[in-house]
């Protein structure tokens, strides 16, 4: 539960900021389609069609073509980051294969020069569900004539035109360092109206959100206890593996929301919101390569001296990471005033594979892992580079990933046996429990003969060598005391 109350702890702290009554009903619900960096030239990109409508106000809206179609950079323009949600009105699908989405955009992802290809080359889309203009079809765009947003005849005219107009689409999607989505507005008066600059868009929201909540009969919140007329199940903020099947947890199933971790809408609400100030400014994916790191700060005052330790805090947990390029690093040279909770995930469309959970870290413990870890450094190192380089946590963590790879043959298998021990063993280390050492020593001694074997022994032996030896040292000082 610690890391739920941090999440819903991110959230309230939020919703103080930036209240308004229109929006009151959406506003902890809206998300961002694609991750924010303080580096600009990180951040994504947007497409966008402008549609010409007779009238932008009205609840139905009669589309008669397409003006043209720009691209932009990701929130770009001046303004709070909350009204910048609410003109891009985006939330994440309800799942994978549901026929709609909360908004008119799609996610477009990094142009590879195959999907290029593939989109230029797209004519018969109708008869290819894998295709980037079927998915558009039929998950974003067919759902808004279905609930009359738009006039019937209205999604067809405006496939066809996009087909007729790809070569645009393929010119404007060209950067392959950067993500973009596509998204559907109309012509104001005043230039481009997003999608949360027209009532017909915002109401088809609202709608979707009421329904998706609806339905079940009353439930006792698991998180705060209250009683609610009609609640969400926690799957519904974080989609973490399995939780949307409801074979393996009932949750999903409006019948059985009162059966699994039911949660009001005031909680579903709060904890959308945090989830959402977690993912932009509390995650990392730089530190191991293919998977996401949640670090979710609490804050902890019990024996805990007010003034300059708490305003540390206070100023972490509202700055985030943004600023951070060694992220362990700069956690464990926090104040006392708060403890993190890890959560270690991978994205698998629209799920996300939890590998490991810890709460409850200090960052004293980080700091002491660090100096261990210097230690070992200094005893034996196999690492050409400054030590200005290496002498950092995050380094530490990447190459205890590192050995573990080494480990793992060609195989899928092998590949998930070993990640799992390695996150078993990265679980150990944060909780500050003893490493089970002895098992590593055998995993790689049955390893060995592979390693020995393989072509590009002669080159990197030495240097894999090295490091597993400098892994075995620095947790072997671990489990001697260095918690």
């Amino acid at each position: 539960m610690g890391f739920l109350k941090a999440v819903y702890d991110l959230g309230k702290s939020e919703v103080g900021n930036s209240s308004d009554p229109e929006w009151g009903d959406i506003d902890n619900f809206l998300s961002l389609p694609l991750p924010l960096t303080e580096d600009q030239n990180k951040n994504g990109r947007v497409i966008r069609v402008w549609l010409e409508v007779k009238d932008p106000f009205k609840q139905c809206l009669e589309v008669t073509g397409i003006g043209k179609i720009d691209v932009v950079d990701f929130l770009a323009g001046e303004g709070p980051l909350q009204e910048k949600r609410r003109k891009y009105l985006y939330k994440d699908p309800a799942g994978a294969n549901v026929s709609w989405s909360y908004s008119p955009i799609y996610k477009l992802g990094r142009p590879k020069k195959s999907d290029r290809e593939k989109l230029e080359a797209d004519v018969a889309w109708k008869e290819n569900n894998q295709s980037r203009f079927y998915k558009l079809y039929s998950r974003v765009l067919a759902d808004f004539e279905r609930e009359e947003v738009f006039v019937e005849g209205s999604v067809d005219l405006i496939m066809d035109e996009l087909i007729n107009r790809r070569s645009e689409l393929v010119d404007l999607w060209s950067d392959s360092k950067k993500s973009y989505i596509l998204m559907f507005g109309c012509y104001g008066r005043d230039g481009f109206l997003y999608p949360g600059d027209i009532p017909a868009f915002v109401s088809y929201f609202r709608d979707k959100l009421k329904a998706k909540s609806s339905g079940g009969g009353a439930i006792t919140c698991a998180f705060c206890g209250q009683v609610d007329e009609s609640g969400a199940s926690l799957s519904d903020v974080f989609k973490f593996a399995t939780f949307d099947k409801a074979s393996f947890l009932p949750g999903n199933n409006k019948k059985f929301k009162s059966k699994v971790f039911p949660i009001c809408q005031n909680c579903n609400a709060l904890l959308t919101k945090g989830k959402d100030v977690l993912r932009s400014k509390f995650t990392d994916n730089t530190v191991i390569r293919g998977i996401n790191i949640d670090i979710v700060p609490e804050l902890i005052f019990e024996g805990v001296k007010f003034g300059l330790e708490a305003d540390k805090a206070s100023n972490f947990i509202k700055n985030g990471l943004k600023y951070e390029e060694k992220i362990f690093s700069a956690l464990a040279q926090q104040g006392e005033g708060l403890v993190f909770h890890f959560i270690f995930w991978e994205k698998n469309n629209a799920q996300e594979r939890v590998y490991l959970m810890v709460e409850d870290v200090p960052p004293t413990r980080l700091k002491r892992l660090e100096e261990v870890w210097r230690e070992s450094l200094a005893a034996f190192s196999p690492f050409s580079e400054d030590n200005n380089k290496s002498k950092y946590l995050d380094f530490a963590i990447s190459n205890i990933v590192g050995v573990y790879l080494d480990l793992a043959g060609s195989g899928d298998n092998d590949k998930k046996f070993q990640m799992d021990a390695c996150f078993k063993t990265l679980g150990q280390l944060l909780n500050g429990n003893k490493v089970d050492i002895r098992s590593l020593k055998t995993n790689m001694v049955a390893r060995f003969p592979g390693l020995f074997a393989s072509e590009d022994w002669p080159t990197s032996g030495s240097f894999k060598m090295g490091r597993m030896f400098l892994i075995l040292d620095f947790i072997n000082r671990v489990n001697k005391g260095g918690r």
